[in-house]
């Protein structure tokens, strides 16, 4: 049985999304693009390919999911794949097409058993790229705000966090992912946000190679009872990941804008223990120009081991 498909459209691309909530294609709004001709799979001189105007772009037919994954019982519901979902409780999942962006929701409710650990993922199609096939990977370029410039097109799979705990390699301080394309014809950019009111520890994987982006939602807890709400959002902009972030500081100024006094805080900075001496302190500060010294502090420490 076919699904009854639901279309959304803004200034850039049309996303279809299935009966069951699952987003089928990203289909950008270009008609045309004058571009090389590539083989996929081939090898050649890059100034030895002819340009030519393509209107027919490559498809590489992948579709999204959303798997809820009980903890639990060791299972797995996906929205595209299964029709009858688990007694103990009940997923719904649904898009929105709010004013300057797509919002997705899901809700998870606690019907009967024990309360017990989920975890969500949500698959997103790369958007069909408006141009030559090339290998058959996605030729989307890449930016995540791990790095000032952008990750090209030749990234393979990168998996990033965002956690409180912040690496420069792994870890990211805003939930935000974009893709993104710019030639003389066209300037296409596609956004994955997080939004500020959802702390969830979360996953970004972006496989170039499949053509698909993973949103991964740990350490959910389903007590008895009780309800998981999910949300996320996709939002369209130029082909540059500055117009992203810039969008995302003009929605949430008190994220990205100034903070009074924050002057006073610029420099070098070290993370320490309580019990290094003042004077060492000070010494950095003369000769290296440190600025703050955040201090690493548990009253509880020594106090997990039970007394024998």
């Amino acid at each position: 049985m076919k699904d009854n498909l639901k279309c959304f459209q803004d200034q850039h691309f049309v996303i279809t999304i299935t009966e069951n909530g699952c987003v089928s294609e990203i289909r950008p709004l270009v008609h045309s693009v004058c571009a090389k001709i590539e083989t996929i799979g081939a090898i050649a001189d890059e100034n030895a390919r002819p340009t030519a105007t393509l209107n027919d772009f490559f498809d590489p037919h992948i579709h999204g999911d959303c798997l809820v994954h009980d903890k639990l019982t060791h299972t797995a519901f996906s929205f595209r794949h299964h029709e009858q979902q688990p007694g103990n409780w009940q997923a719904v999942q649904k898009w929105f097409d709010r004013e300057d962006h797509w919002e997705w929701n899901l809700e998870i409710i606690h019907l009967d058993g024990a309360e017990r650990e989920m975890s969500v993922e949500l698959l997103l199609p790369h958007p069909i790229f408006p141009g030559a096939p090339g290998p058959g990977h996605s030729k989307w370029k890449l930016w995540l705000p791990v790095s000032q410039e952008s990750l090209g097109n030749d990234y393979g799979i990168r998996k990033v966090h965002h956690c409180k705990c912040i690496d420069e390699k792994t870890d990211i301080p805003l939930p935000l992912c974009t893709l993104f394309h710019s030639t003389q014809d066209i300037s296409l950019g596609l956004s994955y946000l997080l939004p500020p009111d959802q702390t969830w520890y979360t996953d970004f994987e972006i496989d170039q190679r499949n053509w698909m982006t993973k949103i991964t939602f740990n350490n959910l807890g389903l007590v008895k009872h009780g309800k998981i709400n999910l949300k996320f959002w996709i939002f369209s902009h130029e082909g540059d990941w500055r117009p992203a972030l810039g969008w995302v500081r003009n929605k949430f100024p008190k994220i990205l804008g100034p903070v009074p006094g924050q002057e006073k805080l610029e420099g070098n900075m070290a993370y320490t223990i309580p019990m290094i001496p003042e004077k060492r302190i000070k010494d950095w500060s003369q000769k290296m120009h440190l600025r703050w010294n955040e201090l690493f502090y548990c009253r509880n420490f020594g106090m997990f081991q039970k007394p024998s």
